[in-house]
């Protein structure tokens, strides 16, 4: 049983790499012009990139079938599965 405290922590990380990773006027979002390179930083496997894949199509980018299988190659390779996995839904 997750305790309230690790509760509250989960969802102040999957907060902040959303805000920091999602948000137009972030500094690093403006010098990340590929997909890969906004979803690589989040590192841990527990913070969700469906925010990260939404803006991406919202700012009118390609997902193309050989980036996405490149993707979850790699997130595969880092053992960041559940992150491959809502690639492979997206």
């Amino acid at each position: 049983m997750a305790t309230p405290f690790s509760t509250i922590l989960q969802k102040s990380r999957n907060i902040a790499a959303t805000f920091l990773l999602c948000k137009p006027y972030s500094s690093t979002v403006r010098n990340r012009r590929n997909l890969f390179a906004r979803i690589s930083p989040l590192g841990d496997p527990s913070i969700s990139i469906s925010p990260i894949l939404e803006n991406w199509v919202q700012e009118g980018n390609p997902l193309g079938y050989k980036q996405l299988q490149r993707i979850i190659k790699s997130l595969r390779s880092s053992k960041r599965f559940s992150q491959a996995l809502q690639v492979s839904l997206s």
